[in-house]
């Protein structure tokens, strides 16, 4: 938090200490049922989401984007209200430059930008007038 004092600093570690010890990997679940699934799991994503060259495109996009400072999840969890905007707008921004620098298609603007998932209120803006310079 941008602006806690030191009780509270002290309050969070403990507590987020004892959460993270008794946390677990949810993949490892997943991971389990669909080794137990009596159909090609694989082929669902893929009928699911569009295709297999979708999926591929969104997951080389995952990758890049987490390769960002913009496109951390780490931590969001404990940042106060102003600091989730402010990182919603860089993703924006980052988002913005990322098409205009590599020539993206907008479909991959609209996917990162999903795949960031920050509250930004930007979202009417970009439906209304698309990702156009002003």
């Amino acid at each position: 938090m941008a602006h806690a004092d030191s009780r509270t600093l002290a309050l969070q570690e403990r507590s987020t200490a004892l959460v993270a010890i008794h946390g677990s990997d949810p993949r490892a679940d997943i991971v389990a049922e669909r080794n137990r699934a009596s159909f090609d799991a694989t082929q669902l994503l893929h009928l699911l989401n569009g295709g297999k060259e979708k999926v591929e495109r969104r997951a080389e996009l995952a990758r890049q984007v987490a390769a960002t400072p913009w496109g951390d999840k780490k931590n969001r969890h404990f940042l106060s209200r102003e600091e989730e905007y402010v990182g919603g707008l860089r993703a924006a921004l980052g988002i913005w430059a990322k098409i205009q620098d590599e020539k993206l298609p907008l479909e991959d603007g609209l996917m990162m930008r999903q795949l960031v998932d920050w509250p930004g209120g930007l979202e009417l803006h970009i439906g209304v007038g698309g990702l156009s310079p002003p």
